[in-house]
């Protein structure tokens, strides 16, 4: 009695929730039976996307890259890959989706960055290692 677990300093926590009434319908290039206000590319304040780099050449922007999704409704697209079995988020997360990038046709490798806000680490002890 008396011993504490050591637990890690939390030095970022976002749950993307703030994006909730900006999600819009899909765009995607082909024939699909997604509906619903499900996806946006626009990060919240503070945060930045890069999908310069990567892109369908048949525009399917919400599947270019780093979009924020509807985890239910994100899990519920017709796939393979076990989405239903994605469990490391709720209401709105951040992802990228490879499989539907790829049946958007793109012929290029996709490269996209989702930068956070700055991180102040001042006062974080050399012990408290960074995870």
């Amino acid at each position: 009695s008396g011993d504490f677990e050591e637990r890690p300093t939390v030095l970022l926590e976002e749950d993307f929730e703030s994006l909730a009434g900006s999600l819009s319908l899909v765009n995607a290039n082909y024939a699909h039976s997604i509906s619903g206000e499900l996806v946006t590319g626009t990060p919240p304040t503070g945060w930045a996307v890069d999908n310069t780099n990567s892109g369908s050449s048949n525009d399917c922007a919400s599947f270019d890259g780093w979009n924020f999704w509807s985890l239910s409704g994100w899990a519920a697209l017709p796939a393979s890959g076990g989405r239903t079995g994605f469990s490391d988020g709720s209401g709105v997360v951040a992802l990228v989706d490879a499989e539907y990038y790829d049946n958007c046709g793109s012929t290029e490798l996709m490269h996209t960055i989702l930068v956070s806000p700055a991180i102040n680490l001042a006062g974080i002890q050399e012990a408290n290692s960074v995870q």
